[in-house]
């Protein structure tokens, strides 16, 4: 899969020490479901999980420089069809729209390859630009749950209501089966 900027390509072992390189700095992992890594041996099995069985993981690299510019994954949640995602870009490549055109492909690859019912993200409260990735992919806050502590608790967000009759973004190229 491409879009305007990103090459979007499966996740791979070898990537552990670009994905060590990101899981490793406080700044990416703040808002993340796990702790900043300390061994590179956490992004290799970050990356195993990623790529577990009936989970799609997937490397992304900016088109123009072909260098590393994050992770993004949907991994099985609750009943069959349903899965959430997670993405993760190196602080360089923020406030690019990277984010955004990275969710918008893995929306298309989650309709036409896993024929998901629903995708789910979960968000901390504060993280503002998360948040705003989330609803210009349509994506819906749904309700508060704590995790962990938090102060803010964070959000169960899934996407609107008809987001499988929506198109792919046009930033999106697909490269798989057609989105229906």
């Amino acid at each position: 899969m491409e879009t305007t900027h990103l090459q979007i390509r499966p996740l791979l072992p070898e990537d552990a020490p670009a994905l060590f390189r990101l899981t490793s700095d406080p700044a990416v992992t703040h808002y993340m479901r796990f702790s900043t890594h300390m061994a590179p041996r956490q992004a290799e099995e970050l990356i195993k999980s990623y790529t577990a069985p009936g989970c799609a993981g997937f490397t992304l690299v900016e088109k123009a420089t072909g260098r590393y510019a994050g992770v993004i994954a949907l991994k099985p949640e609750g009943r069959s069809g349903e899965y959430s995602v997670s993405v993760m870009l190196t602080p360089a490549l923020w406030n690019r729209g990277y984010a955004t055109q990275a969710l918008h492909a893995m929306v298309g690859y989650a309709q036409t390859v896993l024929f998901a019912r629903m995708i789910s993200a979960y968000v901390v409260g504060e993280n503002q630009s998360s948040r705003r990735v989330l609803a210009k992919c349509g994506f819906m806050a749904e309700e508060k749950r704590e995790y962990d502590g938090t102060s803010d608790g964070l959000y169960y967000l899934s996407p609107a209501v008809g987001w499988r009759r929506r198109s792919l973004c046009p930033c999106v190229r697909w490269c798989g089966p057609s989105p229906s």
